[in-house]
C-alpha cells in the first residue's frame, strides 16, 4: 500500500478506528439502512397480504431480519473493496479523481483490516440468526451466506473482474436471494403463501431496481471516461442508459401487479409512475445534452428504489393495519 498516495489525514492507530474511517468513506447508512429498512418491509408485508394473512404481523424476527439485510449490504462492500484492491489502485495511480482518495488506496484501511472486519460480520449474522427459525428462515439465511461468499470467490475466475456485465450476473441475483430469505421470515411469523406464483412477481419487481441502481451508478460523460470499465465504456454510452430504463420500467409493472392484487387504490401506482418518468426524464437529459452532470443517474435510480420499496409497503400498512406479535 502506497504510503505516498494518502492525501488526507493519518491511517488511525487502531484497526477498529481505520474500520470507523472505513465506514465513514464507504458505507453510507443514510443510503444504506433506509434502503434496508425499506427492503425488508416491501417483501415482508407483501408475502403476508398475498397469502391472505391480515393485519400484517411484526414480530421481533422483522428486527433481527432487517439488521440482517444492513449487515449483508456491508459484507457486499467489503467483499468488493477486498475484490478490487489491485484495480482500485490500478485506478488511482492513473489518476482516477473517483479512486485517488480512496481508504485503501490512501492507507487509511488496510487489507488485513478489511479482512478481519469480513469475519466479524460474518459472525453477527450467525449469531442473531441462530434463534430466527428452522427450518425455513435458518436454511433461507445460510443460503444466502452461501452465495454470497461463493459470489465474492466467483469473481476471481479470470474473465470476471474484466467484465462488467459478468460482474452484474454474479451479483446482482443476490438481491432476489435476499429477498427470499425475507419471504422465509414473514412465512414463519404469518403463514403460508397461498399464491406462490404472486411471489415470483414480487420478487422480480424487487429485484429490478438494484439492476437498474447497479448499472446506473456506473455510466460516465465520455471524456470523464478513464480505464475503469464503466458501462458507459462498454455497452457504449447512448445504450447504457437504456437499461436503467428497461429495468424501472419492468419492475414498475410487476409492483403495480402486486398493488393491484392486494387491492390497493391507484395512489402508489401513479406515484410510482411519476419516478419512473424523471428517471426515463434524467436518461434522455444525458442521451440529449451528454455531460458529467447529466450523466450522474445514480440518484435517480436510487430515488425509485425507495419510492417502490417504501411506497408499497406503506401503502400495504395503511390498507391492512399492521400489528406487533403473531395474530394467527
Amino acid at each position: 500500500m502506497a504510503s505516498s498516495a494518502i492525501t488526507g489525514p493519518a491511517p488511525r492507530p487502531t484497526r477498529v478506528g481505520r474500520i470507523l474511517d472505513y465506514l465513514g468513506s464507504m458505507f453510507r447508512p443514510q443510503v444504506y439502512v433506509p434502503v434496508a429498512i425499506a427492503k425488508f418491509s416491501v417483501v415482508y408485508f407483501a408475502v403476508q397480504v398475498l397469502g391472505g394473512h391480515v393485519p400484517i404481523s411484526v414480530t421481533w424476527r422483522a428486527a433481527v431480519g432487517t439488521l440482517t439485510l444492513t449487515l449483508f449490504f456491508l459484507l457486499l462492500r467489503v467483499y468488493d473493496e477486498l475484490k478490487d484492491v489491485e484495480t482500485d489502485l490500478r485506478l488511482a495511480r492513473s489518476g482516477d479523481p473517483r479512486y485517488t482518495n480512496r481508504p485503501i488506496v490512501t492507507g487509511r484501511v488496510q487489507v488485513g483490516d478489511l479482512r478481519a472486519f469480513r469475519w466479524w460480520i460474518r459472525g453477527v449474522l450467525v449469531l442473531i440468526n441462530l434463534p430466527i427459525g428452522y427450518p425455513g428462515p435458518l436454511l433461507a439465511f445460510a443460503a444466502a451466506l452461501g452465495l454470497t461468499w461463493i459470489s465474492f470467490h466467483w469473481f476471481f475466475w479470470p474473465a470476471v473482474p474484466k467484465s462488467p456485465v459478468l460482474q452484474l450476473v454474479l451479483s446482482n441475483p443476490l438481491s432476489a436471494v435476499l429477498d427470499i430469505y425475507v419471504a422465509a421470515i414473514a412465512i414463519r411469523d404469518g403463514g403460508p403463501m397461498n399464491h406462490p406464483g404472486w411471489f415470483v412477481v414480487l420478487l422480480v419487481g424487487t429485484w429490478m431496481p438494484a439492476a437498474a441502481w447497479e448499472i446506473s451508478r456506473k455510466i460516465r460523460h465520455q471524456p470523464d471516461e478513464t480505464n475503469y470499465p464503466s458501462y458507459s465504456k462498454i455497452l457504449g454510452w447512448r445504450v447504457a442508459p437504456l437499461f436503467p430504463i428497461l429495468f424501472v420500467m419492468i419492475s414498475g409493472i410487476c409492483m403495480s401487479l402486486i398493488a393491484r392484487q392486494s387491492h390497493l387504490s391507484w395512489t402508489y401506482p401513479a406515484v410510482l409512475l411519476a419516478v419512473i418518468c424523471v428517471l426515463v426524464g434524467a436518461c434522455l437529459r444525458f442521451e440529449l445534452y451528454p455531460s458529467t452532470r447529466s450523466s450522474n443517474l445514480r440518484p435517480y435510480s436510487e430515488l425509485y428504489v425507495m419510492t417502490a420499496y417504501a411506497g408499497l409497503a406503506l401503502a400495504l400498512g395503511l390498507r391492512y393495519f399492521v400489528v406487533f406479535g403473531s395474530s394467527h
